[in-house]
């Protein structure tokens, strides 16, 4: 419309891989025609080079090409450890792919335009967009490399629009996320009008590679004095040297205070900090007893909840906060302690593990292909760390971890692997898919803490984490999840539970490999810890302990005996098997007879990327134990 109304474009060839059949293309053609445009629509995948070439050769030469505007764009975000070469191409292929045939197939003619769709908001940290900042890095260089050969060229850098792609994002919470990127990023969301006085003036410029988009000076200031700027902005926004003290005033603020007034400043504050992450207005919106993957926290708001709640109060806090510590109010708790620890009111809790000389030998095998001989490392320096026994098991039982409040039976408890870097974090996105229905639990695998004994014997360990379950089945129906290695646990589990006369409503095993063999047994622990390994980001972190304690549960795993049950189970499998298995049956006869699913994804991504689908299969299988 803009190129029509105010550019005085009267030849219009509008092109996308639907072409006339794509949603609203056929009033929009109408409507420029109206206003005295000659338009045609057309059909074409231009990430193939053959179909632009026979695009473009169907080009009246009565009326050339003069100008090209590339605005294709697809998202899939996701974390740099989370992205395959499939999610990669598929949004590399519509922007650098399409903008590569353009450029080869018309640098000869005599163009006037040639603009390029990019994004600002990779420029300006937005996490998750390692795909998308690198299609759009590609678009960039693209645009400097004709302006130098004295072609015309302009590669946008948009920020977040109202409407189209970017505008869509936050489906039925569009506003949300609008204020969610103005907090992250400081991005004013555009509107159609400032998006073409912003198309206009960047045209104007003769830049290569402007920047459209509008900044929020305040937000910007907010993430300055949270130390969270993006690096390209620095020079623009200058925070006094007192915001570098944040810790230290909170601090002394709750010094000031009576006691009964600091546990609500600081729950205030917690609370601020969500709102902030998420998007809300205010920290009113957060409700302090509801789980934090409830609120809507994924990995990356986790970290960036961290980030700012630890620059607030001077604390280093775990990346995995969100999830030890389930609430508004818990962190709140948690951070009174800290600072009243100090008597300087600023602390450091202790990490919850070192990256030490083990997690560097064992790092080192990986990289040499030699990982399998790290295991019986792992395994003799566990012996040496100190131990419960089964008599000691019940006082040593872990706390279940709320995820999710949903009201419908059977209640949800999740157990991890024992893999190092496993804990309940890894079953958010199950909880956010879940939680609405029912209540949705996490255990943290007793010695997988840096402050914690690990179980002397499989018996210990299974003693444990049975005393947390019937706990919570006094309070109703259960049924157990478990993920990996977390199957077999959440078996034995089930299998004590039922030799004290109690009785689950089901156990679910998401990918478990649990074979009998011993040597095939630990070619899969050496597989998965590899992966593990190759993924090692904040939420999965790989320190000494973590590895200590994974050696400590594979030497004990061998003690675990055939023993079946009699509830219900479900075998989930990914379609992606870990490449050390082979054909041999996962899940052996005795553990498992009930129906199994396949879910299309790896190891890792049924919980992440395919959580949806993984929680569809989870909740018809629910559903067919309790006969709705």
């Amino acid at each position: 419309r803009h190129l029509v109304t105010s550019h005085g474009a009267r030849r219009l060839l509008l092109v996308s891989r639907r072409g006339a059949a794509a949603d609203g293309a056929g009033a929009l053609a109408e409507e420029l025609t109206a206003l005295g445009a000659h338009v045609r629509v057309a059909a074409c995948d231009v990430t193939e080079r053959a179909a632009v070439q026979d695009l473009l050769a169907g080009i009246d030469t009565d009326a050339p090409l003069t100008a090209v505007i590339h605005a294709a764009g697809v998202l899939d975000d996701g974390t740099l450890d989370t992205l395959t070469a499939a999610r990669t191409t598929r949004v590399l292929a519509p922007k650098v792919d399409a903008a590569l045939h353009l450029h080869e197939l018309t640098r000869d003619l005599d163009l006037s335009a040639f603009v390029l769709f990019s994004s600002a908001a990779p420029l300006l940290g937005g996490q998750g967009q390692g795909n998308y900042a690198a299609a759009n890095s590609v678009l960039d260089a693209l645009a400097r490399a004709r302006h130098s050969a004295g072609l015309p060229a302009h590669s946008l850098a948009w920020g977040l629009w109202t409407v189209g792609m970017a505008g869509i994002l936050g489906g039925e919470g569009a506003e949300q996320y609008a204020r969610q990127i103005r907090a992250r990023l400081g991005l004013i969301p555009i509107d159609p009008d400032s998006g073409m006085a912003l198309f206009d003036h960047a045209l104007a410029t003769g830049r290569a590679t402007p920047t459209t988009a509008l900044l929020d000076t305040a937000a910007l200031t907010d993430l300055a004095r949270g130390g969270t700027l993006p690096a390209v902005l620095r020079g623009m926004i200058k925070v006094p040297a007192a915001a570098a003290s944040a810790g230290v005033g909170l601090a002394q603020q709750l010094a000031a205070l009576p006691d009964t007034d600091r546990d609500g400043v600081i729950l205030r504050e917690v609370r601020h900090v969500a709102s902030a992450v998420l998007g809300h207005l205010s920290g009113d919106a957060i409700d302090p007893h509801a789980p934090f993957t409830e609120l809507g926290f994924d990995s990356l708001g986790a970290v960036e909840f961290r980030n700012r709640l630890g620059q607030l109060t001077g604390l280093t806090l775990p990346p995995t906060l969100v999830f030890d510590h389930a609430t508004a109010a818990d962190v709140a708790k948690l951070v009174r302690s800290l600072i009243e620890e100090s008597e300087t009111g600023v602390v450091e809790q202790a990490p919850a593990g070192v990256r030490g000389t083990l997690t560097d030998l064992v790092s080192a095998a990986q990289r040499r292909g030699e990982l399998a001989a790290a295991l019986p490392l792992l395994s003799a320096s566990s012996e040496l760390m100190t131990s419960y026994s089964v008599d000691e098991a019940a006082a040593r039982r872990p706390a279940a971890q709320l995820l999710a409040r949903g009201a419908a039976a059977p209640a949800l408890i999740c157990i991890p692997s024992f893999l190092a870097g496993s804990g309940p974090h890894q079953f958010a996105r199950l909880a956010r898919e879940l939680g609405r229905e029912r209540q949705v639990s996490a255990l943290r695998l007793p010695g997988m803490r840096a402050s914690d004994d690990l179980p002397a014997t499989w018996a210990a360990a299974i003693e444990s984490l049975a005393a947390t379950v019937a706990s919570e089945l006094e309070r109703g129906p259960v049924a157990l999840i478990g993920y990996s290695a977390g199957g077999a646990l959440a078996h034995a589990v089930a299998r004590r539970i039922e030799d004290g006369g109690g009785e689950l409503a089901g156990v679910a095993m998401i990918d478990t490999y649990s074979p009998q063999d011993v040597e095939l047994n630990r070619r899969v622990l050496t597989d998965a810890l590899g992966q593990i390994l190759l993924r090692d980001n904040a939420l999965t972190p790989v320190d000494d302990h973590g590895l200590v304690a994974m050696g400590g549960y594979v030497r004990i795993y061998a003690e675990r005996e055939a023993e079946p049950i009699a509830a219900p189970t479900l075998n989930l499998r990914a379609t992606v098997t870990l490449s050390s298995f082979g054909d041999v049956e996962p899940v052996p006869a005795w553990q498992h007879d009930g129906p199994v699913g396949h879910i299309e994804g790896d190891h890792f991504s049924i919980i992440e990327e395919q959580a949806a689908e993984t929680a569809a299969h989870l909740r018809h299988w629910l559903d067919s134990l309790s006969g709705s």
